[in-house]
């Protein structure tokens, strides 16, 4: 298959500053997006996240845990990315859209992100 994928999730501070998990239940159909296949435990590779019609370069990682000690334990996939710089104004002008960095509750209208 080709390497886009449609992933969607709510923004939250955690998106917009770090990075986010992929659920175990997603990580076999994006494996068969990704054009080397699945992720190998302790592997990354440099994808492109869009967000709001602009391309972030992040990276996806299989997180690298002890499977000795957790041998039942799923692999964790995450994609972490660069903080990503927002015009707020402009966003929290679409309805239900709003950002409180205080307590970093983030917007919750649900936006879309592609690898």
């Amino acid at each position: 298959m080709g390497d886009n994928f449609i992933l969607t999730k709510n923004v939250d501070w955690s998106f917009l500053n770090q990075g986010f998990a992929i659920p175990v239940a997603m990580q076999e159909i994006l494996s068969l997006y990704l054009s080397d296949g699945e992720l190998r435990h302790g592997e990354k590779r440099k994808i492109v996240l869009v967000f709001n019609n602009e391309s972030h370069i992040a990276t996806l990682a299989s997180v690298d845990f002890n499977q000795n000690k957790y041998p039942e334990h799923k692999d964790i996939w995450r994609i972490y990315n660069e903080p990503i710089n927002l015009d707020r104004k402009k966003l929290e002008n679409k309805s239900g859209f709003r950002y409180n960095k205080a307590n970093k509750e983030g917007p919750h209208e649900t936006q879309s992100a592609y690898t």
